[in-house]
């Protein structure tokens, strides 16, 4: 399982996170890991995708999940700075 995110920072200020730790997702199978992808569309990057560093700046880029083999997509959240849900 794949999540395919767009990021655009709206104020400039250098944003030092990563994705995996960002992004998570629920299947109806329960929660999916993070998953390193050595090759391929959502291969993992040495350098994390989603670090913009001057206002107006996108960066898009794909985040790889185990999760059961028919289970399928919930929700997906993206949480800034690796914080818990609702921080």
């Amino acid at each position: 399982m794949a999540c395919s995110l767009t990021i655009h920072d709206d104020d400039g200020g250098t944003y030092d996170s990563t994705a995996s730790g960002d992004v998570s997702l629920v299947t109806s199978a329960g929660a999916a890991s993070p998953l390193f992808i050595k090759q391929g569309v959502c291969q993992t990057l040495l350098t994390d995708f989603e670090r913009p560093d001057r206002a107006g700046e996108t960066h898009t880029g794909c985040v790889g999940f185990l999760g059961r083999r028919g289970a399928r997509i919930v929700s997906v959240r993206f949480s800034p700075h690796s914080r818990a849900p609702g921080a």
